[in-house]
C-alpha cells in the first residue's frame, strides 16, 4: 500500500488515455510487444482501485475492447471495411443480416449483447 494522497481527475483520464493507446496499439499488431506503462502508473497501476472500484482506465479499456459507442450500443463492422456496418433487413415476410454503408445510426444497424 502507498502513502500517498489518491491521485486526481487529470492524473486519472491522462492515465485511462495511456492505457487505451497501450491497448489499441496492441489489438492493431496483434503481436506479444512488450509495454510497460510506469510513468503513467506510480503505484495505482490496475485498472481498479484500492477499493477494486474500475477507474477511467477500467472503461477506456472495455470500449476499445467490445467497440461500443457511448449509448451503450453495438455497432459491428468488418476489419476489412471499417465503413461498412452489420444491420437487419426486412421486406416484410423475411429478415436478413446485410452490410450498410453510412452512419449506422439506424435501428436495424444497432445490436444488444444478451
Amino acid at each position: 500500500m502507498h502513502d500517498e494522497a489518491p491521485a486526481n481527475s487529470d492524473d486519472l483520464e491522462r492515465q485511462a488515455t495511456f492505457f487505451r493507446s497501450i491497448l489499441q496499439y496492441a489489438l492493431h499488431f496483434s503481436s506479444h510487444s512488450p509495454i510497460f506503462a510506469l510513468n503513467y502508473t506510480k503505484d495505482d497501476a490496475l485498472l481498479l482501485n484500492i477499493n477494486y472500484q474500475p477507474k477511467p482506465s477500467y472503461f477506456q479499456a472495455q470500449e476499445e475492447l467490445a467497440r461500443v459507442i457511448h449509448d451503450g450500443v453495438y455497432r459491428l463492422t468488418s476489419k476489412t471495411q471499417l465503413d461498412k456496418y452489420l444491420g437487419t433487413l426486412n421486406n416484410g415476410s423475411t429478415t436478413s443480416v446485410k452490410l450498410f454503408t453510412g452512419n449506422c445510426d439506424g435501428l436495424n444497424q444497432k445490436w444488444a449483447v444478451t
